[in-house]
């Protein structure tokens, strides 16, 4: 989205020479046309599908007929940001003194022609930064600002709010037309169901008596929500994400994937330091990245994995977004939420295509029926671009 105020001429002789590296995809030629047209609009790309690329592509675009015109680049994570800057510099060829980087603590200057920008940052001081002068808005996951998918699952926020600000959707790029295209890789699913303890079990029966209640008496009252049944909906996915189980599944099939680079999803830091550990017991190079971690270590092991010098990242929520290595061959989500938006990006981290990667493997760890349901409506939209296996886990 361009928001003009004061058209400001420059010397363009004096911008950095922007080029990319790579030819662009069909879809995105396709993409940019539409574009075009308003030069607006949202893009809704399978991850993994090209979307900064894309984003990049439609900067050379507008720089040929403004050249005084800034860029302003909002993203969620501080992870994306630095995804970010390492595409401007590497892929596009923008200097690094054309780039302002906001969040984290780095603010060094307000005055490059590229502002990146964590959205927290960007609320504060996006503002005045854009009083003057004309500028072109890319946001990245834009499904975030308003905490959605396109075509939320639970309101109608992004019609409401992402739409009216950034334009309509103008191109979707699904995954049957990525396999399609070789731009992901192919892939398998295997849903495997993980046992409870009897104490396990007892009290996720407990929590759904209760939601029973609360329902019936939403129903009396004409209702389909109330604060109490969120809490409680949470609740029981709190303990769901906690069995035990799936911390032992995850190990034994790590053990079989041995030799393959994976990563590994849970929503609890203290399990995938646990997983981890166990991980390291069995031989595994193996290292973790979430939130708990100090910048230094978070990123030293990032790095690791990144250089191939560890096979296997352990992680929670942090890596959603922002990771791109295309050599991962499998993941396994071992806990989750029901969000639909978080497992698309979980897929997304192991989907890139890449030599000596004939197909990628997603395992997926369930134990409530619900879960069990929500993966059963995937097989049936992915039944034609995948093979869907379905396991039990044994007790331990």
């Amino acid at each position: 989205m361009i928001a003009t105020n004061d058209f400001r001429r420059v010397d363009t002789e004096s911008l950095s020479d922007w080029t990319l590296k790579r030819q662009p995809r069909r879809w995105q030629l396709i993409a940019l046309h539409k574009w075009r047209e308003r030069h607006r609009g949202i893009v809704a790309v399978v991850t993994g599908g090209g979307k900064t690329m894309f984003a990049l592509q439609c900067m050379v675009s507008l720089r040929e007929t403004r050249p005084a015109c800034r860029v302003l680049i909002v993203v969620p994570t501080i992870a994306l940001l630095d995804q970010w800057h390492a595409a401007l510099t590497e892929e596009l060829g923008i200097l690094e003194t054309d780039i302002t980087a906001m969040g984290a603590g780095s603010r060094k200057r307000l005055d490059g022609r590229i502002v990146l920008a964590v959205l927290n940052s960007a609320r504060v001081a996006v503002p005045k930064l854009t009083e003057h002068g004309e500028w072109f808005l890319i946001v990245d996951e834009c499904h975030r600002v308003a905490s959605a998918t396109p075509e939320r699952q639970y309101d109608n926020w992004f019609e409401e709010f992402i739409v009216p600000a950034l334009g309509p959707v103008i191109f979707r790029y699904t995954y049957e037309q990525a396999l399609h295209d070789k731009v992901i890789s192919e892939f398998d699913l295997w849903n495997i169901r993980v046992p409870m303890t009897p104490e396990e079990d007892q009290e996720i029966q407990r929590i759904n008596m209760a939601i029973a209640r609360e329902l019936q008496k939403l129903n009396k009252q004409g209702l389909l929500e109330s604060a109490r049944l969120q809490r409680l909906l949470l609740k029981r996915s709190r303990c769901s994400q906690a069995i035990v189980s799936r911390i032992h599944a995850t190990v034994e099939l790590t053990n079989k994937a041995r030799g393959k680079r994976g990563i590994i999803f849970h929503e609890f830091t203290r399990s995938a330091d646990r997983i981890a550990e166990l991980l390291k017991k069995h031989g595994h190079r193996v290292r973790v990245y979430h939130s708990r971690l100090g910048p230094p270590t978070r990123y030293e092991n990032l790095r690791l994995f990144v250089a191939g010098q560890i096979d296997v990242l352990v992680t929670c929520r942090a890596l959603d977004e922002g990771l791109d290595v295309p050599s991962t061959e499998f993941g396994i989500i071992a806990a989750s939420t029901t969000s639909l938006r978080q497992r698309i990006q979980r897929l997304g981290r192991v989907l890139r295509p890449a030599a000596k990667k004939p197909r990628a493997l997603v395992m997926t760890l369930h134990a409530l029926p619900s879960e069990a349901e929500n993966l059963r409506r995937e097989s049936t939209r992915l039944a034609d671009i995948t093979h869907v296996r379905w396991f039990e886990a044994l007790p331990q």
